[in-house]
């Protein structure tokens, strides 16, 4: 908790189908202060993070409708390295 505190992060994005799972880490990141946003498709997600306002995303590798690898790179390649995200 102390890292994510450091690396100034504050608004997240979660990509992840299963509720349970986002609830969870939903819950947990707003108990030390960040914001979150919880969303279940790849392709809500590209239009989240194309918003540019989140420091970091966690993303499910399993979405539904694209693969977690495919979104990463597209993500990556049109942002420039200007977020942070977590795979899992």
């Amino acid at each position: 908790c102390k890292n994510i505190s450091k690396a100034k992060i504050r608004q997240v994005l979660i990509i992840e189908d299963n509720k349970h799972h986002s609830k969870a880490t939903k819950r947990l990141l707003e108990n030390i202060g960040l914001k979150t946003t919880c969303i279940d498709t790849g392709a809500e997600g590209c239009k989240a993070i194309l918003t540019g306002k989140y420091d970091c995303v966690i993303l499910d590798l399993g979405l539904p409708d694209m693969s977690g690898n495919v979104f990463g790179n597209i993500a990556e390649a049109q942002l420039e390295g200007r977020l942070r995200f977590l795979w899992v």
